[in-house]
């Protein structure tokens, strides 16, 4: 009964990393495109909302859209 709990719990973990592993990849991409484009003010705003409604529902499930945002505009000042 434990092993089956266990196996769970470690399943829940490996799919939980995943997720993370997705999203980070996607603000990434998405950084790294914005800067390739040369993206600036309203059109990049509009591209970074676009790309969040693309993955609203599979990747960027468990983030707010703002968010999402503030994590890819930090990523491009970065660099």
């Amino acid at each position: 009964m434990e092993n089956i709990s266990l196996q769970q719990y470690y399943r829940q973990q490996m799919e939980e990393k995943q997720r993370e592993d997705e999203y980070s990849c996607l603000l990434e991409d998405t950084a790294r495109n914005v800067r390739q484009l040369k993206l600036q003010g309203k059109s990049r705003l509009a591209y970074l909302k676009s790309v969040y409604r693309e993955n609203r529902r599979s990747i960027c499930r468990y983030a707010a859209e703002q968010n999402f945002l503030s994590a890819v505009l930090s990523d491009v000042r970065k660099k």
